[in-house]
């Protein structure tokens, strides 16, 4: 009795689990699927199929509470050198990857395949909402991504940088 005390204290004392990614398949004609994790503050980062054949990107809910239109996050992923510029376009449901960044350059199909390579690769991704301010917006387990980027690749065939 006392080892199952001790266990479950120990359990409550290490936190909520970061939770692992998973598959969601598709659920219309125009819907190919994404895969998705969900961490400890309520917010889903979720890798999809946009309309325009690429790789989308969303985070729910609303991460900014501060910032219109498209703004430059920058993702730190852990045990990879340097940070991503994601251009997200956020609104009150959330925000979404833009094609573009705030001073119109566009968003390359490179930066995308490393964007995604990063994802597989690194153990967690922390949300900057500028590169200088080292304010962790929001942060995600990438834990078992490479299994349901696996899925949705095969899911969504045919999708640039998957």
């Amino acid at each position: 009795m006392l080892r199952v005390l001790s266990t479950c204290a120990f359990a409550l004392l290490a936190g909520p689990a970061a939770a692992d990614w998973a598959f969601r398949p598709s659920e219309a004609s125009d819907d190919l699927g994404s895969a998705y994790v969900r961490n400890s503050q309520g917010h889903t980062l979720d890798v999809g199929c946009g309309n325009s054949g690429e790789i989308a990107l969303q985070i729910t809910p609303d991460i900014s509470r501060q910032a219109s239109g498209v703004e430059a996050y920058t993702m730190v992923f852990e045990g990879e050198r340097g940070m991503l510029l994601v251009p997200l376009t956020c609104e009150q449901w959330g925000c979404s990857s833009d094609s573009a960044y705030p001073d119109g350059q566009v968003w390359t199909q490179r930066q995308k395949e490393v964007l995604i390579d990063h994802i597989r690769r690194a153990p967690k991704v922390s949300i900057w909402m500028h590169a200088t301010d080292e304010k962790i917006i929001s942060e995600f387990s990438l834990t078992g991504s490479t299994a349901a980027l696996g899925k949705l690749a095969e899911s969504a065939r045919g999708c640039i940088g998957l």
